[in-house]
């Protein structure tokens, strides 16, 4: 199948492939067609290709206009990938304790009971190992969303209704 390779108004350059009678809405943005100009070249990279005089030119670096768009890729990634990864960490502690158990949990550490202490504790250590992955992701790494080596919470939701049970017992 034929291809163009076409530059949009932003600067996004792209190969099209098109049918033999097929076409681009806006021909002043084909920079190449191969129906009529023969293959791409194989060292192409889009972004630092122009035209001039009739003949590709590979550019030493990207054009701007394609840095920006470059720039908003990466950015978008790197936002989605902070998303994949807090919704690891957060999805690792609620597999753990979630609901009535952080009610329980609150009322613990606000009444300095140390299972509760340390419970938190747990909690915080997979959020700040968060924050380290996350100030670490670039477009080119791999997000690690394994929490496990952090194992289960030091105490179970009874253990810490135990612990806090006369904060809303009556004594007697």
């Amino acid at each position: 199948m034929p291809r163009l390779l076409v530059e949009f108004p932003d600067g996004n350059q792209q190969i099209i492939e098109i049918d033999q009678t097929g076409a681009f809405f806006d021909k002043s943005r084909i920079l190449w067609d191969e129906r009529t100009e023969g293959a791409l070249p194989g060292n192409l990279e889009l972004g630092k290709v122009e035209k001039q005089e009739g003949v590709l030119v590979v550019l030493p670096d990207y054009k701007p206009e394609y840095k920006e768009i470059l720039q908003e890729q990466v950015e978008q990634y790197i936002k989605e990938q902070a998303g994949v990864l807090w919704k690891a960490a957060d999805d690792y502690i609620n597999a753990e304790i979630n609901g009535v158990g952080l009610s329980i949990l609150a009322s613990g550490v606000t009444n300095q009971k140390p299972k509760a202490i340390a419970v938190a504790q747990w909690c915080d250590s997979v959020w700040a190992e968060y924050y380290v992955r996350a100030a670490k992701i670039t477009a080119e790494s791999e997000v690690n969303t394994d929490f496990s080596m952090f194992g289960s919470k030091p105490f179970t939701v009874l253990e810490l209704r135990e612990e806090v049970k006369d904060l809303w017992t009556a004594p007697q």
